[in-house]
């Protein structure tokens, strides 16, 4: 597909280390964001995309001393001041054919229901647990699915991957 690269933007800290909410590696096929505490990620096929992401793999690693509860959320409305505030997302996502592809948010900024919760789990510390549920989601151009973190106790540190593929719409 023309104009999707495989260049890798490195974080700007190891893993192993504390890590800015905003640090993130992502090639076109993945992307995985490290968070700290409380939150939400959002993956979002822009409106005005003619692509499908078909969700493959999705991994999340608890890095920290902390339960981490999780919940997942399709089609959250985000509020028009996140979309262009430079303080919810990461500065560089032009490896990417649109953006935003994704933003991080304070859950507090978002409107969602419980009742459209299709996805909840805890994260024990230290452990890494793989999503299945999710494998074939397709989001199709102004979708999204919001990945939204509670603190049980403590602060978590958080890192959640996505594999994914982009289809062309026809």
């Amino acid at each position: 597909m023309e104009g999707v690269h495989t260049k890798e933007m490195e974080a700007k800290k190891p893993w192993i280390q504390p890590v800015n909410q905003y640090d993130y590696i992502a090639t076109s096929n993945m992307i995985s964001f490290m968070r700290e505490g409380a939150g939400a990620v959002i993956l979002s096929n822009p409106e005005n995309s003619n692509t499908k992401i078909s969700i493959e793999k999705t991994i999340y690693h608890n890095f920290s001393d902390a339960i981490l509860s999780l919940e997942v959320f399709h089609n959250v409305e985000i509020p028009e001041d996140a979309t262009t505030s430079e303080h919810y997302a990461p500065k560089d996502l032009s490896n990417y054919p649109q953006e935003p592809f994704c933003k991080l948010l304070s859950h507090e900024n978002l409107a969602y229901h419980k009742d459209y919760c299709f996805l909840s789990s805890t994260i024990n510390p230290y452990q890494s647990v793989d999503e299945s549920m999710l494998k074939g989601m397709e989001l199709t151009p102004g979708t999204n699915l919001a990945y939204i973190f509670h603190i049980v106790n403590q602060q978590p540190q958080t890192v959640i991957s996505v594999t994914f593929h982009w289809t062309e719409l026809t």
